[in-house]
């Protein structure tokens, strides 16, 4: 008994060695990792953030560039069209991005059904995007990109005077200095704008009289209805936000998941803009459909 005693002894010793320097294999020892401090996710978000906000500012500097090409010289389509097309590949994107995570048609319809409340609400939203997306094809005729661009920055300040007035929230005092900021920036810019125009024609070439005449000043009214355009756009857009959150707010009933619902939310919007502007197409452009086609 002695002897098998010694003979495993040493074999003893060296797992309570190897237990000691691997603290993993011991019973009871967590094999998960470690949880993440909150610096550590406030620094990814910070990260994530920073990516979403290129991305938007890419979005939209590609978008004004986009549309102002469309638009130069005299535009040979219907806005009515450019916004249906826009609005059909919002939904088929939406549709396919619902797919491709792993939902099916069955589940966008039942979702559609469910929220027939909600659908009827978002066509005040979808049809106020409508009009908001035919005004920037006006204004872009009529604006520099650069201009159109910082006026349009505007809905910061509408969107914040609807959040007050409908929603009730209490802007705090730095919020109040940006926008006022932000103001003055508007002003400014169309203070130089007003004086670009006039400076490049000022006076007509000399007639046949050899007295010079003065120029028109159909530039500066284009310069005035873009700028109007414009306003109104930011406006607008304000006004739609606000207004969906609140209508979000009041209640989607669905069972969906929360990272899903905003694919949901989008084939929503889209199929209520698709009706609304196609609507507004039968109703005003029907003639120049019937002669040329909607596309021609």
């Amino acid at each position: 008994r002695r002897s098998v005693v010694s003979a495993l002894a040493p074999a003893r010793r060296g797992s309570e060695r190897g237990a000691e320097q691997d603290p993993g294999t011991r019973p009871g020892a967590s094999r998960e990792a470690a949880p993440m401090l909150p610096s550590n996710i406030a620094e990814q978000n910070s990260r994530k953030g920073s990516w979403y906000l290129l991305l938007l500012t890419a979005q939209n500097t590609s978008k004004t560039l986009l549309l102002r090409y469309a638009v130069r010289g005299h535009p040979q389509f219907l806005y009515s069209a450019a916004v249906l097309a826009t609005e059909g590949l919002k939904l088929s994107l939406s549709l396919a991005w619902v797919l491709f995570s792993g939902g099916s048609l069955s589940s966008v319809i039942h979702f559609l059904i469910g929220e027939w409340r909600v659908f009827l609400r978002v066509l005040v939203p979808a049809g106020v995007y409508n009009f908001q997306q035919m005004l920037e094809f006006v204004a872009l005729t009529r604006l520099e990109p650069h201009l159109f661009s910082v006026v349009v920055q505007s809905k910061l300040l509408t969107t914040a005077l609807f959040t007050t007035l409908l929603l009730g929230r209490k802007l705090r005092p730095r919020q109040v200095v940006a926008l006022v900021l932000l103001l003055i920036g508007v002003v400014f810019a169309q203070m130089r704008s007003g004086g670009r125009p006039a400076a490049k024609s000022a006076t007509k070439p000399p007639s046949q009289g050899g007295a010079s005449e003065p120029a028109s000043t159909s530039i500066d009214s284009d310069t005035m209805i873009g700028i109007l355009a414009t306003l109104t756009i930011a406006t607008l857009s304000g006004f739609a936000a606000v207004y969906t959150e609140a209508v979000l707010k009041q209640g989607v009933q669905s069972k969906a998941h929360s990272s899903d619902m905003l694919s949901y939310m989008q084939i929503q919007m889209a199929l209520a803009s698709l009706l609304v502007i196609g609507v507004f197409a039968l109703v005003l452009d029907m003639p120049v459909i019937v002669e040329k086609g909607l596309w021609a």
